[in-house]
């Protein structure tokens, strides 16, 4: 017997585990407050040089006070070709232009912005994306570690580090006195709050019996979602960026009773050969979702199968195939998600608007992706990354060669850049119960690990890609991050055709099944079939 076997006797998704899991959830909001809070704090105003003193006394604004003002800003700022005052130099009182050292910065989306306060533009623009990297590699560590933590301490007490790391660390940012100290921190704020997300995430799915697992894992990503609307609706009213790290941080101080409120996880405690605390911990379930269990339940649980080593894929090239188009899917969904996320505060118009429409996106596509129950998981997939990646590359042609009015070129990019974020966040919601469903259970907890890494990976790279407009100093930069997002992500599309059909199959457990899957295994479903029936019929109270 497994453990799963037990969950189908005490309730698989019972009064217990839906309590339990709402807690959990809620983590999802956290996690998108931190993860997303840059396209606030590291947001880059229009500006331009400031005048000298000598010139305007010091009081130099974005705005023109005056005609006279309006005038020393048009005598002492060059322009480029399309009439706009330059970001980076300035006139000289010889007449020359030089690189500035200060400037004055539009405050109408942010009061202040950790850009505006250290002055991370021009030749310092590469810094404000460096650090949100310095944020993905500390997720990269997280997720790396965190597993190793809590198979050692426990998922309850990996959580407590997870919660007050976070906590901690992002509270000190909002007193970081430069850049250096601030970038240190976002590192290691990523690191703990991957490792809250991570552990809480697992814990919850522990708990959880498998015929629910795939829903509750959409659940968790709508409240992602539900917790960017909320960022961008307490950014609109606290426009100081010290201010907002410290009122999306410090509520995660109250997660600290979480310690208190959820239970270990009985899988853990049995590994660890905790039985007595296990069978609390089962008993408790029982007892909330109104069931009986046989008191002597847990001896009749198996020993876990051996897992194999990696390195026995080399065994099955179909399968390691199909493995390397998973990560790929991984990395490029990670890159491209993250990528219009921060990307959407580089659109033309509201910052609030533009971040609202591409968090409704987000819901939309969460929404949607049950439709693979329905399509299956590869349709669904293969359709959402192929018209999402169309959608993104097609808003490039919208930027040169179409025709309209100013305005009417930002909808239509808008539009097309947020069909691709619908596209993505359905890709992104079914290739994690997809590609857990592809790999066989003997290797499935290190090859999910090891496809969580290349997303980690993929995220390092987004910020970089998606400022590429303010880095490379050309007229058509503008044009490549939607193009190299809707290149890799029409790219993992079409690779995805390989992949298999997993929906109401039996899984593979081996890798020699999973080199086959899905053929050849329809004895096995219906000895599986006989097997299901034989136990409901045995384990009736």
């Amino acid at each position: 017997m497994q453990f799963d076997d037990i969950l189908k006797t005490v309730g698989e998704f019972g009064k217990y585990q839906k309590t339990k899991y709402f807690l959990i959830c809620l983590f999802g909001i956290l996690a998108a407050f931190y993860a997303l809070i840059s396209v606030f704090s590291l947001y880059t105003p229009g500006h331009r040089c400031a005048l000298a003193d000598s010139v305007f006394n010091g009081t130099d604004t974005w705005e023109s006070q005056s005609p006279e003002h309006l005038q020393l800003i048009e005598k002492y700022i060059p322009t480029d070709e399309s009439g706009k005052f330059s970001k980076c130099e300035i006139f000289n009182s010889e007449g020359n232009k030089t690189e500035c050292d200060r400037w004055v910065y539009d405050e109408t989306e942010r009061k202040s912005t950790v850009v505006t306060d250290l002055n991370l533009v021009c030749g310092n623009t590469f810094k404000a994306t460096a650090s949100s990297s310095m944020f993905m590699f500390g997720n990269l560590a997280g997720s790396m570690l965190s597993g190793i933590i809590s198979d050692f301490l426990g998922r309850r007490k990996t959580l407590l580090i997870g919660i007050t790391g976070s906590a901690v660390t992002s509270i000190a940012m909002s007193f970081a006195p430069e850049y250096y100290s601030f970038t240190i921190l976002r590192f290691f704020c990523g690191v703990f709050s991957m490792t809250l997300y991570l552990t809480g995430f697992i814990l919850g799915m522990e708990m959880i019996g498998p015929q629910h697992r795939l829903i509750v894992g959409i659940v968790i990503n709508l409240f992602w979602a539900t917790g960017f609307l909320l960022l961008i609706a307490i950014g609109y009213f606290i426009r100081t960026w010290k201010y907002l790290h410290l009122a999306t941080s410090l509520p995660t101080l109250l997660f600290i009773s979480y310690y208190w409120l959820l239970p270990e996880s009985a899988r853990w405690l049995l590994v660890k050969g905790r039985n007595a605390e296990a069978e609390q911990v089962i008993l408790n379930v029982a007892k909330t979702n109104g069931k009986v269990i046989p008191t002597d339940m847990l001896s009749k649980i198996e020993e876990p199968k051996q897992v194999e080593k990696l390195s026995a894929l080399k065994k099955a090239p179909r399968f390691l195939c199909r493995t390397l188009v998973v990560f790929f899917n991984w990395f490029v969904i990670s890159i491209t998600y993250y990528g219009l996320s921060f990307n959407s505060g580089n659109l033309p118009g509201s910052l609030y608007v533009n971040l609202t429409i591409s968090a409704v996106a987000e819901v939309i596509g969460y929404f949607l992706c049950f439709l693979c129950f329905v399509s299956g998981r590869k349709a669904t997939h293969v359709v959402a990354m192929i018209i999402g990646g169309l959608a993104i590359i097609s808003s490039v042609p919208v930027l040169y060669l179409f025709q309209g009015s100013e305005d009417q070129k930002n909808i239509i990019f808008i539009v097309l850049n947020n069909i691709g974020k619908v596209g993505i966040t359905i890709g992104f919601a079914v290739i994690y119960f997809w590609s857990a469903e592809i790999f066989p259970t003997v290797l499935r907890n290190s090859l999910m690990g090891i496809s969580s890494t290349f997303a980690r990976v993929g995220s390092i790279f987004a910020p970089v890609i998606a400022d590429l407009a303010k880095i490379v100093p050309s007229k058509h930069s503008s044009m490549l991050p939607p193009l190299i997002f809707g290149i890799f992500t029409i790219s993992a599309g079409l690779l995805s055709f390989i992949l298999p059909e997993t929906t109401d199959k039996v899984l593979p457990e081996t890798i020699a099944e999973a080199n086959v899957f899905p053929k050849k295994l329809e004895n096995k479903e219906n000895e599986m079939m006989d097997k299901t029936k034989e136990y409901f019929e045995s384990t009736k109270i």
